[in-house]
């Protein structure tokens, strides 16, 4: 089983897929972590290029996780609308034949800016263009239909990952 968890970032993705990989059989893998696995720098720009090397390590990771009899929790922050990487890694995912669901946590703006102060996560932006910049990722997810949808504004990561992961990894053990 592997969950595709999206977010804009400063929505828990990181939070809860920790939180799910701490059951037995479970291991989290971060989009983030790759991306710093090839060097990119963390504020800038991603590029075309450099997401299609992310996106080969990605399924790399997710098999031999997989292979190895793992569950997997993936998860990746969405920039741009439509949201073609999350239909890149599905129809990936679909090809092998593996199952899968996709989760997008959508908070409220001020939820992920509170988040992000709350973690004192540093940052050369203004707090307008951090206001900016959570308003543009949770656009790009405006079209995702609302059944994979999560608002996790007023939930805790525990209250999150009882409500709507439980089952999902109840099911996989």
């Amino acid at each position: 089983m592997v969950i595709l968890l999206v977010g804009p970032a400063g929505s828990g993705k990181t939070t809860l897929g920790s939180r799910i990989a701490e059951n037995k059989g479970w291991v989290h893998i971060s989009e983030d972590n790759i991306w710093n696995e090839i060097g990119h720098p963390p504020h800038a720009l991603r590029t075309d290029a450099g997401q299609q090397v992310v996106h080969a390590r990605a399924d790399e990771k997710i098999r031999n996780a997989l292979d190895a009899g793992l569950n997997v929790v993936f998860d990746f922050l969405v920039y741009e609308d439509p949201p073609l990487r999350i239909d890149a890694y599905e129809d990936s995912l679909r090809r092998s034949g593996l199952p899968f669901v996709t989760r997008v946590l959508r908070p409220s703006v001020d939820s992920i800016l509170e988040r992000r102060r709350a973690r004192r996560r540093p940052s050369g932006r203004d707090v307008d263009g951090r206001r900016h910049n959570a308003e543009h990722q949770l656009t790009c997810l405006a079209s995702i239909d609302a059944e994979r949808v999560i608002d996790t504004s007023n939930e805790t990561p525990e209250e999150t990952y009882a409500r709507h992961f439980f089952h999902l990894v109840s099911l996989s053990q």
